[in-house]
């Protein structure tokens, strides 16, 4: 017997409203990933996930399973078999209970990514991909087959596929969270934020990415310079008033300290920062995650919005660059 299931799911994508990489010299990790803190916010720029599956139910001892994927992005397709959701996939059927796959004895699954969200930009795209990714596979086999895995089970898989990935699981339901960690350990604090003046934004991506390996391997470099001025206590590790509820005008606080490393190694990223703040009235503007994105963030009810992004377009559209107008999830 044959039985076909099909599920559509977006996967946001995330921006950090907090991000205070930890110095590896003061906060060390067994694993050898950097200590963080940080505060991730879902936006409504999302790829989309369309999945069919088809099952040949028959008892089996060998369950096989075969992916067809396609997506919009070339440069996602090549990426091949490695892309994060085929290895969300594979991880997924890996740890759960084998004996609900002794019900299959071949599962296809036809993937289309309708990729929107742009690669190497510090939005999280892979990581939004692999979390939806899960939720479909655990929709579906809780439909179809009475199985859930436990949620810290599947939250232990999302951590081994990437850092954003726990936050990216659940980004959809909860899309504003504090974390610690490498971005996995969750808590509901108290947080100096008001959305409100912030919820909207401009976002510019230029024509180049940053490798998120690339990004710490210079922030790392910039740490050490640091420690040897003796000033690492100045410029690492500090907790901005975000985090200290000292401040009463929550937008001047977001903080990214990736900025202080990337920007001497990517000029052009300040002079999009300077442009957005000149030209397009931006109170706050703040690079998204690893880069190489550049946020321009504006209050709730500003009345020009769709003008400052006409305007955005005009500039940097001709660049090759690429611009979106978005805003914060809320939650639910």
């Amino acid at each position: 017997m044959i039985i076909k299931a099909g599920y559509q799911e977006k996967a946001p994508a995330k921006i950090n409203l907090y991000l205070n990489i930890l110095d590896k010299k003061f906060y060390p990790r067994d694993d050898g990933y950097h200590n963080l803190k940080t505060v991730f916010q879902a936006i409504d720029l999302c790829d989309e996930l369309t999945v069919e599956f088809e099952a040949l139910v028959a008892q089996s001892v060998n369950f096989n399973y075969e992916i067809e994927f396609k997506s919009n992005s070339k440069e996602t397709e090549s990426f091949g078999d490695d892309n994060l959701i085929n290895r969300a996939t594979k991880l997924y059927f890996e740890r759960m209970n084998p004996v609900v796959l002794e019900q299959i004895r071949v599962l296809k699954i036809f993937i289309n990514l309708n990729k929107k969200i742009p690669i190497q930009a510090g939005l999280g795209g892979g990581s939004a991909n692999a979390g939806a990714m899960l939720r479909v596979l655990d929709q579906y086999f809780t439909e179809n087959y009475n199985y859930t895995m436990a949620s810290d089970l599947l939250e232990e898989l999302a951590l081994e596929l990437g850092s954003d990935v726990p936050f990216c699981l659940n980004s959809v339901e909860k899309p504003r969270r504090y974390a610690e960690g490498r971005g996995e350990k969750f808590s509901e604090p108290k947080i100096a934020l008001n959305p409100k003046e912030m919820s909207n934004l401009v976002i510019i991506k230029p024509d180049f990415g940053i490798e998120t390996a690339k990004a710490y391997e210079i922030l790392n470099r910039h740490a050490e310079r640091a420690r040897m001025k003796k000033i690492t206590g100045l410029v690492f590790n500090k907790d901005p008033a975000l985090m200290t509820m000292e401040s009463k005008e929550t937008i001047s606080e977001l903080f990214n300290n990736f900025e202080e490393a990337l920007f001497p190694e990517y000029p052009v990223l300040s002079q999009i920062r300077d442009t957005l703040k000149s030209r397009l009235f931006a109170k706050k503007v703040l690079l998204s995650g690893s880069g190489s994105t550049m946020l321009a963030f504006y209050p709730e009810d500003i009345g020009n919005l769709n003008n400052l992004y006409r305007k955005a377009k005009e500039i940097y559209e001709p660049k090759n660059y690429s611009v979106f107008k978005c805003k914060f999830l809320d939650p639910c």
